[in-house]
């Protein structure tokens, strides 16, 4: 059977537009609250489509030493969280946002998809 260039490329459109979409990540602030004299923020990670791999992608970076944030934690729950500790007050609150700051640019490098940032 002869495929002629015209019906080759017809046939790679849905290919091209469905299969290969890159997952688009949402950091979304949840809710912070005080735990041992700290502020703990607690951020929603979503992929759009899903991809766990990313998710874990984006953990990792945001794990790697940044600065004034203590004790992150990415876990499943309902959905999918990050939480860290920071210094009470504005401080604390720049320190955790500078984090996911980086942890997006990092995220971007790494894998060449955008992030949605709601913070």
């Amino acid at each position: 059977m002869k495929f002629t260039l015209f019906t080759q490329a017809a046939m790679a459109i849905p290919f091209i537009s469905g299969a290969l979409a890159t997952p688009t990540p949402d950091v979304r602030y949840r809710k912070d609250w005080v735990e041992s004299g700290l502020d703990r923020y607690r951020m929603q990670l979503i992929t759009n489509p899903r991809n766990d791999r990313h998710l874990d992608v984006y953990c990792d970076a945001f794990k790697a030493p940044v600065g004034f944030t203590i004790n992150p934690q990415c876990f499943w729950g309902d959905a999918y969280y990050v939480d860290v500790s920071a210094a009470r007050g504005p401080a604390g609150r720049r320190a955790v946002q500078d984090a996911h700051n980086k942890a997006c640019n990092d995220f971007e490098v790494y894998t060449g998809c955008r992030t949605i940032r709601e913070f």
